[in-house]
């Protein structure tokens, strides 16, 4: 039988291999374990790029009496039949291309009024009641109500020329003899979007 002196030291030899094959296991099952978990160092890096200054659109619109047009100039003595111009220059002060609007509205003796808006590429000679090239009607009726007007697109700092050519009705009432009243003219800038932009 072998005595425990000569068994002894082949159970520790044994056994310090096994405690070092577990220990060699532990590791890699550790290693394993942050693997699946992702614990890594994380190395960033960022660039950064300005891109150029974006500015929202302006609208805008002036109406201003023609040369010699008499915008202002009162009128007295209106009779059936009657007439009379009014001249103003319609200009897109937006910082783009917009579609333009207007209305006509007429004050006291508006039951017994007309009007025809026309316009004049080429702009009206005032002093001849003419337009040089062929006049475009832009809206005409009664003044009985605000009339609308389809001023069109205008490009920026675009002018259009036109002209209001007011009427006395010829079977205006006797009613109206004695009143007095005013025009009230007035244009509206309207800018739609929905544009691709990227070009500027």
């Amino acid at each position: 039988m072998p005595t425990p002196a000569t068994t002894r030291p082949a159970d520790c030899a044994r056994h310090r291999g096994r405690r070092r094959r577990l220990g060699a296991l532990a590791l890699l099952t550790a290693g394993a374990t942050l693997l699946g978990t992702g614990a890594f160092a994380s190395w960033q890096a960022t660039a950064n790029a300005s891109t150029a200054t974006l500015r929202a659109a302006t609208a805008g619109a002036t109406v201003v009496g023609a040369s010699g047009g008499q915008l202002t100039t009162p009128v007295s003595n209106l009779l059936p039949g009657d007439w009379l111009y009014r001249y103003v220059d319609v200009t897109n002060t937006s910082s783009v291309t917009g579609s333009f609007t207007g209305t006509v509205t007429a004050s006291g003796l508006g039951s017994g009024l007309t009007v025809l808006v026309e316009s004049c590429a080429a702009g009206w000679n005032t002093a001849a009641a003419t337009c040089p090239g062929t006049p475009t009607t832009i809206a005409t009726g009664p003044l009985s109500s605000p009339l609308s007007i389809t001023h069109g697109t205008l490009a920026p700092t675009a002018v259009q020329h036109v002209r209001y050519k007011v009427t006395v009705d010829a079977l205006a009432p006797s009613s109206l003899m004695g009143q007095s009243g005013a025009l009230d003219l007035a244009v509206t800038s309207n800018l739609v979007g929905g544009y691709d932009r990227t070009s500027g």
